[in-house]
C-alpha cells in the first residue's frame, strides 16, 4: 500500500488571468484533437496542474471504446492524472456504473454530482459495488463527476478527487468542470464521427467484395473492409498496420504488382492467389490491383474476387475485363472520396485552431469554394434581427462578389431552402418553373449566373447561426452524396466553432469587467487609506483637479497618466492595468484633450509639474 498523498499547497482561487490561460490550452487540445484518448489525457493533465487535485480521471461508455469485455453498460477509464506517481493507474479498467438506474440517470442529467455524497447519504438506492469499487481504487476522500453529455446522450464522465481529507469543491470549480465536460463531450462525438469516416468512406464500406487498401511502399495494410475482415482477419481482431505478407501468403505477387503500377497502366489482375486456408483446404481468389491518386500519396486499392480457376473457362476473357474496368471504376470512385475526406478534416482543423468569429468563417468558405470548384460560396447569417444578410463570401477571380452585408437582394427563399436540412438544387430552372421562385427572385439568380446550388445549416444545440450556400454558375450541377455529407460535417463543426468563440468572447468581457473592478475597487482602498493618513487628498493629483480651468481627470486617467509619465508604452500600461493598447490610446487621447494638450511629451512634463512624476 503506497504511502498517502502528501497535501498540496495550491488554492482553488484561480485569477481571471489563469482561468483564460485554463481555457486556452484545453481550447487547443479540444481544436487540434483527432483522436479522442490524447485529447482527454492533455485536459487531465492540464486540470491537475492548475488545481489542487490529486486525480482526474476520464471515463467512457462501452460503446465509445474499442472492445467493451464488461458488457454494454460499462465506462471504461481512457485518460488519467495522478499527482503521486506511486499509486496504481486505472487505465483500462471497467467499472459497471451506468448499470444502476438511479445512477444512469443523474449522470444523464449532465449536472456535477457529488459520489461520496450519493454513496453515504443521500440516495442509498444506487449505491452499488462498482461504485465503491471505483472509489476504494482511487483512494479518494472526496470525488466530484461532471458527465459528458452529447445530444442528450451520456458517452462518458470526468471526475476531479481529493485523496488526503474530504473537502467540498467550490462552486466556481463545479462550473468550470460542468462547462470543460460539455465541450469535451462534443469534441469526442466529433472525434469518433471523424474516425468512422475515416476508417471506412460510404463507397469503401459498401464493396461486397474483399477490399484493402496498401501503403504503397511499405507494403502495410491501411484499410480494410468488413468483407475483407471475414475472408482475411482469421483470429485477428486488427489487420489496419500490418504487412501484407503476414496477412496473404501470396502478398509477394501483390506487392509486386502495386509497385509496377502506373499512369499509362493504372490497374493490374492477378489469378489465383493463396489468401489463407479453410477446414485445411487453401483458398485461392483472384486480385484486382488499382493505383489510387491521392495528392501524391503513394497507395493501392487491392480488391478479391472468387479464383477464375473455378470456373469454365468460357467466358473467362470477358469476365476479366469486366472485373478490370469495374476495379477501375471503384478505384477512381474511391480516389475522389478519401480525398475528400481528407480536405474536409484539415478545414475542420483550421476551425478550431482559432477563436475569432470572422477568420474562422472566412476559412469556412475559401475551403468549400476552392475544395469544389465553386463559382461562389457565402455565409448567410439568419440569427439576427434583419433579413438574411451575406457576412462572408468567396468567388472565383474573374466573378463579381454579390457584396457582403447585402440584405434586401439576396433572396430570402434561397436561405429558407437550406435553413433546416443539407440540400442541393441541380437546376434553379426548375424552381421556377414549379413557381417555387419568383420571377424576381429567378431574375436574380440569373443576372448574377447562378443555375444551382447546395447549402446546409450552421447549428449547434439548437442554435441556428445561419447557412453555408455554394453557387455554380454555367450549366446545372449534380450533387454527389459524398459532398452533401461533407457539406453537412462542415457545417456542424462551423456551428461547434462559432459556439466556441461566443465563449471566449463572453469569457473576455467577464474577466474584463472583473479586472475593471479590481482596479477601481484597489483605487478605492488606496485613496481611503491616504485620506485616512493625511487627512486630505494627494495634492498632486488635486493641483490636477484644479489647476487652470482644465476639466477633472478621472482615476483611471490619473493613474494612466502617471504611467506615461513614468516612461511606460502603450503595451506596458495595457499589460500592467489589464487592457487593450487602444483603450490605453483612447484615454491618452481624452487626457490631452482635457489639458489642451497636443503631445505625448507636453503630459509627461505636465505630470512632472503637478508633481504626478
Amino acid at each position: 500500500m503506497p504511502a498517502p498523498y502528501e497535501s498540496l499547497e495550491k488554492t482553488w482561487d484561480l485569477t481571471p488571468a489563469e482561468v483564460l490561460r485554463l481555457f486556452q490550452q484545453i481550447g487547443h487540445l479540444i481544436g487540434m484533437g483527432q483522436e479522442p484518448t490524447p485529447t482527454l489525457q492533455g485536459s487531465a493533465d492540464t486540470l491537475g496542474a492548475a488545481l489542487p487535485i490529486d486525480r482526474c480521471v476520464f471515463m467512457l461508455v462501452a460503446e465509445y471504446n474499442d472492445g467493451n469485455p464488461e458488457g454494454e453498460s460499462s465506462m471504461e477509464v481512457v485518460a488519467e492524472y495522478r499527482r503521486d506517481s506511486s499509486y496504481e493507474r486505472r487505465i483500462g479498467t471497467h467499472y459497471q456504473l451506468t448499470s444502476n438506474p438511479e445512477l444512469a440517470h443523474l449522470l444523464q442529467q449532465g449536472k456535477p454530482l457529488p459520489l461520496m455524497d450519493i454513496r453515504t447519504n443521500d440516495s442509498p438506492a444506487i449505491v452499488t459495488s462498482e461504485l465503491d469499487r471505483f472509489i476504494a481504487e482511487t483512494d479518494s476522500k472526496s470525488v466530484m463527476a461532471f458527465p459528458m453529455v452529447a445530444a442528450e446522450k451520456l458517452i462518458g464522465c470526468m471526475t476531479l478527487h481529493l485523496c488526503t481529507e474530504a473537502q467540498p469543491f467550490p462552486e466556481p470549480v463545479l462550473e468550470l468542470g460542468e462547462t470543460l465536460a460539455e465541450e469535451l463531450a462534443i469534441t469526442v462525438g466529433r472525434c469518433r464521427a471523424m474516425q468512422e469516416r475515416e476508417a471506412e468512406s460510404k463507397v469503401f464500406r459498401d464493396i461486397a467484395a474483399p477490399a484493402l487498401i496498401l501503403d504503397r511502399g511499405s507494403a502495410r495494410i491501411r484499410r480494410v473492409n468488413a468483407a475483407g475482415y471475414k475472408v482475411l482477419a482469421g483470429t485477428r481482431k486488427d489487420l489496419q498496420g500490418l504487412p501484407l505478407l503476414q496477412v496473404i501468403p501470396d502478398g509477394q505477387r501483390v506487392i509486386n504488382a502495386g509497385r509496377e503500377l502506373s499512369g499509362q497502366q493504372p490497374v493490374a489482375s492477378i489469378a489465383g492467389i493463396l489468401v489463407g486456408t479453410s477446414d485445411g483446404k487453401p483458398i485461392h481468389m483472384d486480385a484486382s490491383v488499382s493505383l489510387l491518386n491521392q495528392d501524391g500519396r503513394d497507395d493501392v486499392l487491392v480488391l478479391l474476387t472468387p479464383s477464375a480457376r473455378l470456373k469454365s473457362d468460357s467466358g473467362a476473357e470477358g469476365t476479366e475485363q469486366a472485373r478490370l474496368q469495374r476495379a477501375e471504376e471503384l478505384a477512381n470512385t474511391l480516389t475522389r472520396q478519401l480525398s475528400w475526406e481528407r480536405w474536409v478534416r484539415q478545414i475542420i482543423c483550421k476551425l478550431h485552431a482559432t477563436l475569432d468569429r470572422d477568420t474562422l468563417l472566412q476559412t469556412v468558405v475559401d475551403g468549400f469554394g476552392r475544395a469544389l470548384g465553386a463559382s461562389r460560396c457565402l455565409i448567410v447569417r439568419t440569427d439576427g434581427p434583419a433579413a438574411p444578410m451575406v457576412t462572408h463570401e468567396y468567388v472565383e477571380p474573374d466573378i463579381s462578389p454579390l457584396g457582403l452585408g447585402r440584405t434586401g437582394q439576396f433572396p430570402p427563399v434561397a436561405v429558407s431552402f437550406f435553413k433546416h436540412k443539407v440540400g442541393a438544387i441541380p437546376d434553379l430552372g426548375a424552381l421556377e418553373k414549379s413557381e417555387e421562385l419568383s420571377q424576381d427572385e429567378f431574375e436574380y439568380f440569373s443576372d448574377n449566373g447562378i443555375r444551382s446550388m447546395a447549402g446546409a445549416p450552421i447549428v449547434s444545440h439548437g442554435i441556428v447561426y445561419g447557412v453555408i450556400i455554394i453557387l455554380e454558375s454555367g450549366p446545372g450541377r449534380k450533387w454527389a452524396p459524398h459532398e452533401l455529407d461533407m457539406l453537412e460535417i462542415a457545417a456542424n463543426q462551423t456551428a461547434v466553432a462559432l459556439a466556441h468563440s461566443q465563449a471566449y468572447l463572453q469569457l473576455k468581457d467577464q474577466l474584463f469587467n472583473m479586472n475593471l473592478l479590481g482596479n477601481l475597487t484597489q483605487q478605492l482602498t488606496n485613496t481611503l487609506e491616504l485620506v485616512s493618513r493625511t487627512g486630505k487628498p494627494d495634492m498632486g493629483e488635486e493641483k490636477v483637479r484644479q489647476s487652470g480651468s482644465s476639466p477633472p481627470l478621472s482615476l483611471r486617467e490619473l493613474e494612466v497618466l502617471k504611467l506615461i509619465a513614468g516612461g511606460l508604452a502603450n503595451r506596458e500600461i495595457a499589460q500592467r492595468l489589464f487592457l487593450t493598447e487602444s483603450t490605453v490610446e483612447l484615454h491618452a487621447s481624452r487626457i490631452r484633450k482635457k489639458l489642451k494638450l497636443k503631445s505625448r511629451t507636453a503630459l509627461v512634463k505636465y505630470a512632472c509639474d503637478n508633481g504626478l512624476a
